[in-house]
């Protein structure tokens, strides 16, 4: 979604009567608006984040996840445990990061949850395990991807990249 120099220059049209210190505050407020609705600044080009759900029972796996993303320009949502997926993949995430081995949850089966509930079925899923020997399993159990701990920073974003 665009909203691009148009809107821009509607405030600064509709400010010209008053003045640079009208003209300023107006394009503050739009700026700030936009940052308020998640949109990012690309000079006069605004486009909406794309949010992604990181789920893992490591508080570290999720800290580092998300501050990497969130630099990459995405949104980020994060899930300590498996029934939190669930309830915040109703937000409609743009992909989720799922860790198989969640403390008392296993991602293969809430993935499997997911991808059988119609709402949610058409989010790609990629699970995250430090085994590799379980990379068929998760494809399995309806997947679009595995990724491997430990991982490459830039093959994680690649893989995102592929599905959002």
């Amino acid at each position: 979604v665009l909203v691009c120099t148009y809107l821009l220059r509607l405030c600064n049209a509709a400010a010209a009567g008053f003045g640079w210190k009208a003209q300023k505050v107006l394009v503050l407020y739009f700026m700030f608006f936009c940052r308020a609705k998640h949109i990012l600044s690309n000079h006069y080009c605004y486009t909406l984040k794309k949010k992604i759900l990181i789920a893992d029972d490591d508080a570290d796996i999720l800290f580092v996840l998300k501050m990497m993303l969130e630099l990459k320009g995405y949104e980020v949502e994060l899930a300590a445990e498996g029934d939190q997926v669930i309830a915040l993949s109703a937000n409609q995430p743009h992909l989720i990061l799922l860790d198989i081995w969640m403390g008392n949850y296993d991602g293969r089966e809430i993935c499997q949850q997911l991808k059988n509930n119609p709402a949610t079925s058409n989010i790609p899923i990629i699970l995250i395990s430090a085994s590799r020997e379980i990379e068929q399993s998760a494809k399995d159990a309806g997947a679009d991807d595995f990724v491997a701990k430990p991982f490459e920073q830039h093959d994680l974003l690649q893989k995102i990249g592929q599905y959002i």
